[in-house]
């Protein structure tokens, strides 16, 4: 240990340098660091917030520092001694601790709060209302690796989280839980439906090979999968599948999958020969379409946009008409996108897309049921209908829907900033 005297002279010495070596030694009376906590110098404040032989009484001044250097290093230093909190033998400083957590998890700066976060994120004595503080974080940084492995944070907990329509990123970092059972799961899927980000949250759970599906979630994913790619390897690659799964699978999984999909260890002679049988059924209709039937139609109707009807009554006749090709004209001069995307999206079987695809194009919303019902061929009854006379999805989720369908290059721009630029 330094000699008192000495220390004391050092801390009082007009160069910052020294009262900063100072500030970092280890050896120092905890009078004589918590004194430097006040130092002028922010260089040295931090200086202290990093040594931990600093008196908790001390880091309790630093946490609320006004220099945002100090406050960051203050929170790694607290970040490693937290998972020895339990550990603690003198109960007054662990609650110091605590109360120290406490004031750098809602620190003004995001930065502090990440590093608070990530210290606690596999806790199992840290504050609870800090936990779900932090799990509420308005910054997926922050809210992240609590959200994704807290031990601390309930099923109930999870799914409020869930259902307040949290911030982007949330329901995926849920999705990584190594603990998720079969009400979360539901709750997160029924949620990941109806958001723009929603498909790689669902990409996530079903990548995670601990979270439990029952096989009315996973119906419900079955139900909109043929559309999400990225979900197609997730799924022939859960850890169990039925053989009634594998063979809905089958039916649009590529032929790459096909075969993971036969080598499944789950998978009997019955499944594996219906997945053979559906292979070949799928190579002898690929091979019997004509080659150019695709670039033959677009040409057609691209030729078509000119002589396209126009307004929506001369569109409603055409629909009534059975004049597909002068409706996916109409749409695409309308909508502003290719008439291979229109004709994408019409025979896509989803009543969301078509209508995201009528109110791309600024029409109605009866038109947009006409659509479903007319070229969609999606039956009346389960046709999606308006809400209140207006759309039922939000510009959001409609302009999610269309993203779906354009490749990467192809912007979706909504009618309002087309308007507006117009």
């Amino acid at each position: 240990m330094i000699d008192y005297k000495k220390a004391k002279a050092l801390a009082a010495d007009p160069d910052p340098e020294t009262r900063r070596r100072l500030a970092e030694r280890g050896d120092v009376q905890p009078e004589i660091l918590y004194f430097l906590a006040e130092d002028a110098e922010p260089e040295i404040r931090a200086a202290i917030a990093g040594n931990s032989a600093t008196p908790r009484q001390a880091d309790l001044v630093l946490a609320k520092d006004t220099d945002v250097g100090v406050r960051e290093r203050l929170a790694h230093k607290i970040g490693r001694l937290a998972p020895n909190l339990s550990g603690e033998e003198r109960a007054h400083i662990r609650e110091l601790t605590l109360e120290v957590i406490g004031i750098l998890a809602a620190d003004r700066t995001a930065r502090v709060r990440q590093v608070i976060a990530e210290s606690l994120r596999h806790s199992h004595d840290a504050p609870l209302e800090v936990i779900r503080q932090l799990a509420r974080d308005a910054e997926i940084k922050v809210a992240g690796p609590i959200l994704e492995s807290s031990p601390l944070l309930t099923d109930d907990e999870l799914i409020s989280i869930i259902r307040s329509k949290p911030i982007q990123g949330a329901l995926e970092a849920i999705a990584r839980r190594r603990r998720l059972g079969t009400p979360l799961a539901d709750a997160l899927v029924t949620a990941a439906l109806s958001v723009p980000d929603g498909v790689l949250a669902v990409t996530e759970l079903l990548k995670n090979h601990n979270a439990e599906i029952d096989a009315a979630t996973m119906d419900r994913i079955f139900d909109v999968a043929p559309t999400y790619s990225a979900w197609h390897a997730p799924l022939v690659g859960r850890p169990t599948l039925g053989a009634g799964a594998m063979r809905r699978l089958a039916q649009f999984v590529s032929q790459a999958l096909l075969g993971a999909l036969k080598k499944r260890k789950d998978a009997d002679p019955e499944t594996v020969a219906a997945i053979a049988a559906t292979e070949e059924d799928r190579l002898v209709a690929e091979s019997s379409e004509p080659e150019d039937a695709e670039p033959a139609e677009a040409a057609e109707n691209d030729e078509a946009v000119a002589d396209a009807p126009v307004g929506e009554d001369a569109i409603l006749a055409a629909i009534q008409a059975g004049q597909l090709g002068a409706v996916r004209a109409a749409i695409a001069r309308d909508s502003g996108l290719p008439v291979l995307i229109v004709r994408k999206i019409l025979g896509s079987a989803s009543g969301k897309a078509i209508t995201s695809l009528a109110w791309k194009a600024q029409y109605s919303v009866a038109l947009a049921v006409a659509l479903q019902i007319g070229p969609g061929a999606i039956p009346a009854d389960q046709a999606l209908q308006p809400r209140d006379g207006e759309y039922p999805l939000s510009d959001a989720d409609m302009e999610w829907q269309l993203e779906l369908s354009l490749t990467p290059t192809e912007a979706v721009t909504p009618p309002a900033a087309r308007r507006a630029s117009a």
